[in-house]
Parts: C-alpha cells; structure tokens; sequence
C-alpha cells in the first residue's frame, strides 16, 4: 500500500509526508528539504498561473466595473499580490537567515518584509 501510495502521490508532487501525515520514515532535515520544495512547487504555480491567470484578470475587471459606475476616480491603481505565507518549519532559523540576507544587501528591508506578509506600517511602528 505506501508504494502505491508513493507512486500516486509523487505524480502530484506532494510529499507522501504532507498528504498522508505518516512521519515514521522522515527525520527533521529529509521532512524540511522536501517541504522546501513542495513550497517552491506551489510559489510558483501562484505567480505563474494563479496569479496572470485568474487574480489579475479579475482585478481588472472589477477596477473597470467601478470605474465605469463612478465608484473610483481613475482605472490605474498600483496594485501588488501578496501570497499568504507559508508556516516556518524552524522559525528561529528563518528569521536569522532574514536578518543575514537583510545586512549583506541580499534582500532589503521593504522586501524582508512583503515576504512576511505582515502590514508595513505596523511594522514601522513596532521597530521605533
């Protein structure tokens, strides 16, 4: 049965871990490395497909609607997609790999953040 199991699963390319919750052969660094890549499976069906796809065409649509009924004064709105974030596995260590990229210069600060998914206002406010 877990072969079959592992054969139908992989075809949809989700560890056997995640859809079944069997835990008994996976260790800490196996689970992480193939929940990494399962996250990065699904980011990029978000901005590939999900997003050109389906939200922004439906955002289009709904800023013309309001436009056309008089509700908004213009139809160029700056908009930005934010995916809600995925859950740390090892939450300590993320935030200290954060804290690096964000001093070399490997991410900035207003990105770090968007990649928090957090309001940035709220977080102006709690680091002054």
């Amino acid at each position: 049965m877990r072969r079959s199991g592992h054969c139908t699963i992989s075809a949809l390319t989700i560890p056997y871990e995640l859809l079944t919750g069997d835990m008994s052969m996976v260790n800490y660094s196996s689970f992480r490395g193939g929940m990494l890549g399962f996250r990065n499976t699904i980011e990029a069906y978000r901005w590939l497909c999900l997003v050109p796809q389906l939200i922004l065409p439906m955002y289009k649509r709904f800023i013309q609607v309001a436009y056309i009924a008089e509700v908004i004064p213009e139809l160029n709105y700056g908009v930005r997609f934010t995916a809600p974030k995925f859950e740390s596995v090892d939450p300590l260590k993320d935030a200290m790999a954060d804290k690096v990229a964000v001093r070399i210069g490997g991410l900035t600060w207003p990105e770090m953040v968007a990649s928090q998914r957090t309001k940035p206002a709220w977080t102006s406010l709690e680091t002054t």
